[in-house]
């Protein structure tokens, strides 16, 4: 089955019962957005879209509205927020032959990267997104519109994306490369989410593959 398409302090004891009642309020806050700290919570979920080619940006539509517009306004000019979600550019290389990769966030940086053909420089555009920036966002169709060389190509997944979870998009020719790096030579990135065989791939098509993983935090909370 296709997945995708592609389209060119102490306390006294008297006080404990009024402490624990509070660290409570403050869980279930976290949990289901309880209103006790001024914050409210939504379910979210975040797509990360990885290339090894120099590209120039990534458009990310769900159900055909965009969401996680670029926000150029930013001081590293790598940051977007608005309502429609926050979009993140980085960079991803070595900067040291003994080193893991790190993540750049200047547009300048890449000048610091020493690439070879086992460890090229990646591109990464992550959007995330809650239901704050779009209601009814779970079970939501993605479309991505990627700039590269003056031309634009539309990868359309067929499958459902759903909140709670982080999502990977890789060109097909680059998850052999992709899935043989360690947590010691992505460092960070799999040190937070894990090592690959962590991911579900969820299959390629169209030139493109998708990989899904559970996020720890299901929801994103703002100010009220």
């Amino acid at each position: 089955m296709n997945l995708i398409t592609r389209y060119h302090t102490h306390v006294k004891p008297y006080q404990s019962t009024k402490v624990l009642g509070l660290l409570y309020c403050m869980l279930v806050g976290i949990l289901l957005g309880c209103d006790y700290d001024g914050t409210e919570c939504f379910p979210n979920l975040r797509i990360n879209f990885k290339s090894i080619y120099d590209v120039d940006s990534v458009q990310f539509y769900l159900d055909g509205e965009r969401v996680c517009l670029d926000n150029k306004g930013e001081e590293s000019g790598n940051f977007g927020v608005d309502t429609k979600g926050f979009l993140m550019y980085a960079i991803s290389c070595k900067t040291s032959v003994d080193d893991s990769y790190e993540y750049l966030f200047s547009n300048d940086a890449i000048e610091k990267c020493i690439p070879s053909e086992e460890f090229p420089i990646w591109r990464e555009f992550e959007c995330e997104v809650s239901e704050k920036h779009k209601k009814d966002i779970d079970s939501s169709k993605l479309a991505l519109y990627v700039y590269l060389n003056n031309d634009v190509e539309i990868v359309e997944p067929v499958i459902s994306f759903y909140t709670g979870n982080h999502y990977n998009v890789i060109a097909e020719r680059d998850t052999a490369r992709w899935y043989s790096y360690t947590i010691s030579t992505r460092g960070r990135y799999f040190g937070f989410y894990g090592p690959p065989e962590k991911w579900e791939r969820l299959g390629c098509a169209g030139g493109y593959c998708l990989a899904s993983l559970p996020m720890v935090e299901k929801v994103a909370c703002y100010d009220r």
